[in-house]
């Protein structure tokens, strides 16, 4: 078996002002996407769902079409 050998000191990011506001922004931007973008998708798919169990025959109403135009 392959043994590998990992230097932990490799995973190791000194805690610097940029550091703590990039994992800050990344929490909220998580949060926002579990709070706002999630459940509007969960809505959207939802509707979707709903067109397509509809139970018609799939044909659309006559529809009649009137072109203008000058010479």
């Amino acid at each position: 078996m392959l043994a590998m050998s990992v230097d932990p000191e490799f995973f190791l990011v000194p805690l610097t002002p940029v550091v703590g506001i990039s994992v800050a922004a990344a929490f909220i931007a998580a949060v926002y996407v579990l709070a706002v973008v999630l459940p509007r998708l969960k809505r959207i798919l939802n509707a979707s769902r709903a067109v397509k169990n509809r139970d018609d025959d799939g044909e659309l109403p006559p529809v009649s079409v009137v072109v203008c135009s000058h010479a």
